[in-house]
């Protein structure tokens, strides 16, 4: 049994696509050569990868098994170009990183600029779970779908690499003009009467337990928009309509556009990590651990279950 690259570049298209026909347009191939090189696959392999009686095509428990050994597989066919680069002093490749939708929108486009510009010869893949929840993020590391994942840290990592970034703290992001005392910091019910936007899983978020503890009377009656799409936060409180708690990368990113930003008088943080998988990364995951390491976005790096 031979099994080629391209029928394993085949089969990730069709599972990352969910159907044969955008695999194909993808892949600028025609869907009638792409179900071929999938059939003879599954011939190879001795049993089917995908249900195609259903849309979006699902794979099957075979299929499931495959995926991230044939993840790994491509990586590996890129470490041999890799380190055949790298005797000439390059890293080459490409690089597959999943980041949480916050630190996607803001704290992981300075590290991907900043890695893009000391290795131009790695393309760069940055995607999200679907959920948004840390642990389907950990899930997409632990089965191979992503190299390297930007994540909080907590007891869904387990098992994984963590590479501690440190702190982030969260601060009140209030409409233009707001008159705020030069000072000492905002009371957390002051930004509340004042009307405060909200995201997606909000209720699991930091901000809503640290109200809930410390005045859960006023938890419901403040919250004047709930958003399914975090980009909208910023120009919500630029358009006055209300307030926000939201970590501080993205409250200087609204202070920049006319926000006023401002510390609450409680401390509401989350810890950061990088995580990978144990065992041997390509050189473009070990380039960007290093460099996001060395980045240090919220404090010193510490790793844990190296």
């Amino acid at each position: 049994m031979v099994v080629e690259r391209r029928h394993l570049e085949y089969f990730l298209a069709i599972a990352d696509h969910g159907s044969f026909g955008r695999a194909a347009v993808g892949l600028h191939v025609t869907q009638s050569a792409l179900s071929q090189a999938i059939a003879q696959l599954e011939r190879d392999l001795g049993t089917p990868l995908f249900y195609r009686n259903v849309r979006p095509v699902k794979l099957t428990p075979a299929g499931h098994s495959v995926l991230g050994p044939a993840r790994q597989v491509l990586r590996d066919f890129s470490s041999v170009r890799a380190a055949v680069a790298e005797t000439t002093g390059l890293i080459v490749g490409h690089l597959d990183v999943a980041a949480l939708p916050t630190l996607s929108q803001w704290a992981a486009t300075p590290l991907i600029a900043g890695f893009r510009s000391r290795y131009p010869g790695v393309s760069v893949h940055l995607v999200g779970p679907k959920s948004s929840r840390t642990a389907e993020l950990a899930e997409m590391i632990r089965r191979g779908a992503c190299e390297v994942g930007l994540t909080e840290r907590g007891a869904s990592t387990q098992g994984l690499v963590e590479i501690g970034l440190g702190n982030h703290d969260y601060v009140a992001v209030l409409p233009p003009k707001t008159k705020i005392s030069s000072k000492g910091a905002v009371s957390l019910e002051n930004v509340l009467s004042m009307g405060i936007i909200v995201g997606p899983l909000w209720e699991t978020s930091r901000p809503f337990l640290t109200i809930s503890n410390r005045c859960p009377e006023l938890l419901h009656d403040s919250v004047v928009v709930k958003i399914d799409h975090r980009e909208a936060y910023v120009p919500l409180v630029l358009s006055g309509t209300g307030a926000a708690i939201l970590p501080r990368f993205v409250g200087e990113h609204a202070a920049a556009a006319g926000a006023v930003i401002a510390e609450l008088d409680v401390s509401i943080v989350r810890e950061l990590a990088l995580v990978h998988r144990r065992g041997v990364l390509t050189s473009a995951a070990e380039a960007f651990c290093r460099l996001t390491t060395d980045t240090k976005l919220g404090g010193s790096a510490t790793v844990q279950g190296a």
